[in-house]
């Protein structure tokens, strides 16, 4: 029962952060999708080569970032926030810990990205003037168990947030590397996909229109005991932060 009053207190939270910065998401969209509808256009304007990527990969590629992003920034974002606002510390001592709430947060975040993948593979294709050709249950599922690798590099960022308070330089670095995780030739596999989600980025774009878990078991298990490993990881890293900033005293400190 206290885990769903506390999910249900984070959903309300979560749609009342929506409702008041609706304008910020809604100018910054629009900002990201013109600024992908000019990349779109320049792409189709320069001289057709094989490495170059066809307009609706390229659309299928900025959804996945899109996605990315959003798992990653979720809680790595919270933490910077709670960090900002002096309320970590009162974060600390809800009946759940620290990491618990924030993971419930992060999961809203999720369903909420995975929601806005949906809309938004549409708005893409329909930019560059391309039927979706992407089959959604196998998309969804695959978004959903590489999810957590996301997750878990969060946490450490969330951990370096909590410790060391100003890692802003750190966390543009995590973003910059999470368009290289996307970007990245990691299908079929190779030595690039034990890195978090780059091996499920690569599988959707390399099969894109064929897209099926149709005997692809074994890879899904990989992809979900990849994102297993940085979950762990990131656990582990963001609990070590956290002591070490409860043994420094500077827990709630800006």
């Amino acid at each position: 029962m206290k885990m769903l009053r506390l999910c249900h207190a984070e959903m309300m939270l979560h749609l009342h952060r929506q409702r008041r910065y609706a304008f910020e998401f809604v100018a910054s969209s629009l900002v990201l999708l013109a600024a992908f509808a000019a990349l779109a256009y320049g792409v189709e304007l320069l001289p057709t080569a094989d490495f170059m990527p066809t307009q609706s990969s390229l659309a299928l590629g900025f959804v996945l970032w899109s996605f990315a992003s959003a798992a990653y920034s979720g809680i790595a974002g919270e933490a910077a926030d709670e960090v900002r606002g002096r309320t970590l510390e009162q974060l600390c001592v809800v009946g759940r810990p620290l990491p618990v709430v924030l993971m419930v947060r992060c999961g809203l975040q999720i369903i909420g990205a995975l929601l806005g993948t949906l809309v938004l593979l549409h708005v893409t294709f329909r930019i560059v003037g391309r039927v979706v050709d992407v089959p959604v249950p196998p998309l969804i599922i695959i978004l959903l168990v590489a999810a957590p690798s996301l997750v878990g590099l969060g946490l450490i960022m969330s951990g370096l947030n909590v410790l060391f308070k100003h890692a802003e330089a750190v966390n543009a670095v995590m973003l910059l590397g999470v368009i290289a995780l996307v970007g990245a030739p990691a299908y079929p596999a190779n030595a690039l996909a034990i890195l978090p989600f780059s091996h499920a980025a690569a599988w959707i774009i390399s099969e894109q229109s064929t897209l099926s878990l149709s005997g692809q078991w074994l890879r899904l298990l990989f992809v979900a005991g990849n994102a297993m490993f940085y979950l762990v990881a990131g656990m582990a890293v963001f609990g070590a932060c956290y002591r070490a900033a409860r043994w420094r005293g500077t827990l709630g400190h800006t």
